[in-house]
């Protein structure tokens, strides 16, 4: 199965900046506007991300980002330039900490953890 989610929904990258300053940008799913490609309640998350936010001084990065991602499933994360894309990979890794929210692995809390501990 292959998800493809976008960080940000704009052509132009100035919009994408001001919308996600602004608290607009939002990650869309392709499995939502597909529901055949959503999580069956057998298949377990091998990483979900529960609304996550990261701020740099006051600057909101990301903002309420949810995903579940199912073992053996391909994702692809897309957007512009500066749409977070890399801080939360950064997130999941453990070289940065949310601002808010949680990041677990196979049942296992990763957000507390320092990135030595982490399985991802």
């Amino acid at each position: 199965m292959q998800r493809i989610y976008f960080l940000a929904g704009r052509s132009s990258s100035r919009e994408v900046q001001r919308n996600l300053e602004r608290g607009e940008g939002r990650s869309v799913s392709y499995a939502a506007a597909n529901p055949q490609h959503q999580l069956s309640a057998a298949m377990e998350a091998l990483l979900e991300v529960r609304g996550v936010a990261k701020r740099f001084g006051a600057r909101d990065v990301l903002k309420n980002i949810s995903l579940n991602i199912a073992s053996g499933e391909f994702l692809t994360l897309l957007g512009e330039s500066g749409s977070g894309k890399t801080t939360l990979l950064r997130l999941v890794a453990g070289f940065e900490q949310p601002t808010a929210g949680e990041i677990w692995m196979s049942g296992q809390r990763l957000d507390t953890l320092p990135p030595y501990k982490r399985r991802a």
